[in-house]
């Protein structure tokens, strides 16, 4: 059996000062300038806020990013986890939908089948507003989407996995406010299976998710994010 030294890997934007005040309770591989403009540095600490609500003793790996991420710096870190054996599950809470370089792309997806083949899981969003995204597309990972009509909490579908639509009250930078989208179902979905959930249990997937340890409020319409 595998043996990884690390439950997830989170790879996300985060705020410097919230960083350098968390080294000591988080393995950090900073990839960031910190001097990203136009950059959601609270995404990644909502992100992990969900991850350790749900999962209180996870032992995360966190990969800091800017905007200045690429395709091929995915693809770099990936096989850096697949490689060495870094995090059995990886959480990737957004997606590329502008791409041209088909080497790059297909650089991206043999990443990806690296990390499915040494048993690591990729959890990561579809875009909110339906339009395709990779990884999203490739079969190697898993793909957290949202349904307001469905009935159950979580359905899986293939390599699909359909939340019903929440507002979530994470921490941000320096205050708590309100979210939503498939960036922060993602996170729930990834700190689940960190539970050793299987995806085939939704039995047991539904019961996590309706003992969410922090506000939410169900979104029962189709208005826009």
């Amino acid at each position: 059996m595998v043996k990884f030294k690390y439950d997830i890997a989170i790879i996300d934007y985060f705020d410097y000062k919230w960083i350098e005040n968390n080294k000591d309770k988080y393995k950090i591989i900073d990839y960031s300038s910190f001097t990203s403009k136009g950059i959601p540095k609270g995404h990644g600490i909502a992100v992990t806020y969900i991850i350790t609500r749900i999962n209180k003793n996870a032992r995360i790996v966190i990969f800091s990013i800017d905007k200045n991420m690429s395709i091929n710096m995915l693809s770099d870190i990936l096989n850096y986890i697949a490689n060495n054996k870094i995090a059995k599950i990886i959480n990737l809470s957004f997606g590329f939908v502008s791409y041209k370089n088909l080497k790059e792309v297909m650089n991206l997806k043999n990443a990806c089948k690296e990390c499915f083949l040494n048993n690591i899981k990729i959890i990561t969003s579809n875009s909110n507003n339906n339009k395709k995204t990779i990884p999203g597309v490739f079969k190697e990972i898993i793909l957290v989407d949202n349904n307001y009509l469905q009935d159950k909490d979580v359905k899986f579908k293939k390599n699909n996995v359909y939340v019903k639509r929440l507002q979530l009250l994470v921490q941000w930078v320096d205050r708590k406010i309100w979210v939503e989208g498939n960036s922060f179902y993602t996170a729930i979905i990834s700190s689940i299976f960190s539970l050793g959930i299987d995806r085939d249990d939704e039995i047991k997937f539904t019961k996590i998710f309706q003992k969410l340890d922090f506000k939410y409020k169900e979104i029962t319409n189709d208005s826009k994010f």
